[in-house]
């Protein structure tokens, strides 16, 4: 079988070289980052405080705004079930795996989420087949800081990423141009995104080749609405961002 490599076409490259990506190989590469160099960029305890509470202050705005327009919100329709509202396919995950239990459960990219006590045995009859929708958790003082929606059963259990995804994994994103400034990253299948002004101070702290996993940002009247979270970093790192543009990836093969 001969070894290939992808390569982003002429266009795409001169895009993704302005993002600082020096070569046409976008083979991920070996990670040589030490564990103290990864450590050192992780957000503190009085960062994450700041960040939860902006967040859940900016989600109970919202929600009070969809009150006054007449709506409810145990009757308001879920972001993750309007195709409108989502930028990029990747959005859409599927369990691979259910521990006996239902404590535990890894998805197509090889990341394992630890199911909250109390929400345990609704994963007990999720099927391979089964589209799964990663949002955040907005509760403030909660320990769970995802949900995992299962669009096929209509259940939702409270969630923690546990285990990052496969680092050469066949579903596996992850960051192989970062433009900090512009608030700007592309990831290895060619997708571009523009991340939140709100989330330029965590931005700063991700890295080229950092593993990203795509969710739904689920919050109501919010421009951006999909996540993209640093499996790099702790699980409360993501932010919020929209896919605009994906560039054509064309894989050539190479000689062995």
């Amino acid at each position: 079988m001969k070894k290939t490599k992808s390569l982003i076409s002429s266009t795409g490259f001169f895009l993704c070289l302005t993002f600082g990506l020096h070569s046409q190989q976008i083979e991920r590469p070996a990670d040589t980052r030490s564990a103290a160099e990864l450590e050192a960029r992780e957000i503190s305890h009085v960062e994450y405080v700041a960040i939860q509470e902006e967040r859940a202050l900016r989600a109970f705005d919202a929600a009070e705004g969809a009150a006054e327009l007449g709506n409810s919100e145990s009757t308001l329709t879920p972001r993750c079930l309007n195709p409108n509202t989502n930028t990029h396919g990747g959005v859409y995950h599927h369990p691979y795996g259910v521990s006996p239990l239902g404590d535990s459960v890894r998805l197509e990219d090889g990341s394992g989420w630890s199911i909250s006590f109390s929400d345990r045995y609704k994963t007990l009859d999720w099927m391979t087949g089964d589209d799964i929708v990663i949002t955040p958790h907005h509760r403030w003082f909660s320990s769970y800081y995802y949900k995992l929606s299962n669009l096929m059963t209509g259940v939702t259990v409270l969630a923690n990423l546990a285990k990052s995804p496969d680092y050469n994994g066949w579903a596996t994103h992850w960051i192989c141009a970062l433009d900090k400034d512009h608030r700007r990253l592309c990831l290895d299948d060619g997708s571009v995104w523009e991340i939140s002004l709100w989330d330029s101070t965590l931005l700063k702290k991700w890295l080229v080749n950092d593993s990203v996993i795509i969710g739904l940002e689920d919050s109501w009247f919010c421009t951006n609405p999909n996540i993209l979270i640093n499996a790099s970093m702790k699980e409360t790192n993501y932010v919020c961002g929209k896919c605009v543009e994906i560039l054509p990836v064309i894989t050539l093969p190479v000689s062995p």
